[in-house]
Formats: C-alpha cells, sequence, structure tokens
C-alpha cells in the first residue's frame, strides 16, 4: 500500500531475463495510468534485488500487487556509460 503523498523504494524482481550488468529502469504508461503512482527512472545493477522509486502523489492511497509490471528494463552496455574504461 502507498500513503497518500509519500514515497518509498521497494525491492522489485525482473520477470523476463535482464543479462545481469547495468540496466535503466522506466515506468511502463499503463501502470502510471491505471495506479495513479510515479515510477523514478533509475540506473540499477542487475545482481540480485532491483529497487524501484514508487511516489503517490495523491490525496488517496494506493495499493500495487504482488506481479504487476511497473516498469519495463533495458539493458544497457558498457559502451554507452559515460566515464566508464
Amino acid at each position: 500500500m502507498r500513503l497518500p503523498n509519500s514515497e518509498m523504494i521497494a525491492a522489485a524482481k525482473v520477470l523476463d531475463k535482464c543479462d545481469g550488468g547495468l540496466a535503466i529502469l522506466e515506468p511502463t504508461r499503463e501502470f502510471v495510468q491505471r495506479s495513479k503512482l510515479l515510477v523514478g527512472r533509475s540506473l540499477v545493477k542487475m545482481d540480485g534485488p532491483i529497487p524501484i522509486h514508487l511516489l503517490n502523489p495523491t490525496m488517496y492511497p494506493r495499493w500495487v500487487y504482488k506481479n504487476t509490471l511497473a516498469a519495463l528494463c533495458e539493458p544497457i552496455h558498457r559502451t554507452q556509460v559515460d566515464g566508464e574504461p
């Protein structure tokens, strides 16, 4: 449950392979429209539980159920990361 006007970081799991390494986590439009929750876009390391940043900007509690598709994982290659050798 997401309390009104609050934010939290929750542990998420990848439902499909994302091949380890680094990935960009981006919210799905359907999740945002349906739940009215915002998901922070983030760079994550795919070697364990994935942190997902949720924000409830509404004045009402919202629920996120197990196995809800809230974000998509886009793998990135080391050559795409600025500042990496």
